[in-house]
């Protein structure tokens, strides 16, 4: 199985639009990808939830379901999990590109997993740098396509 570590914009991407392929990806690759995030994700959530509710108009009830749909497909790891070393070694990569990607560089560090992100200055940043664990969603929707998993 893959380690996926979902950055955070993934993730609103899947809350606006579950039925796109990035909400599918998520909702529907369970025994394929193994999705882990920092809990650090769900403050990111919930200081934007107004945001969020007025982009899709929905009763924060039914907002709250679609996000808690998304999340439970999501291991959440605590940043404290994540080594001194490797929150070092984020730092330096994202020091001057994107800070607040930190704990999802070094967490993907840590699980040797693969970043999945819609920040392209962020991979382009960090890339330019030495890291290069990322999965794209057509990667990820190619995998469950060769494994009959059509979304």
């Amino acid at each position: 199985m893959i380690k996926v570590i979902v950055d955070t914009n993934i993730v609103f991407s899947a809350i606006l639009n579950s039925s796109g392929r990035i909400g599918k990806v998520l909702l529907n690759s369970r025994g394929v990808f193994h999705f882990v995030s920092c809990k650090y994700m769900l403050t990111e959530i919930d200081r934007h939830l107004i945001k969020l509710q007025t982009l899709t108009g929905l009763e924060l009830i039914e907002l709250n379901e679609i996000i808690n749909s998304i999340t439970g497909r999501i291991n959440l790891i605590g940043e404290e999990f994540i080594s001194k070393a490797n929150i070092v070694e984020a730092e330096t990569l994202t020091n001057d590109v994107d800070f607040n990607d930190l704990l999802f560089i070094g967490l993907a560090i840590e699980l040797k997993g693969r970043l999945w992100t819609g920040d392209k200055k962020l991979i382009s940043g960090i890339a330019k740098k030495g890291f290069n664990q990322f999965i794209t969603t057509s990667e990820l929707s190619n995998i469950l396509d060769e494994i009959g998993e059509k979304i």
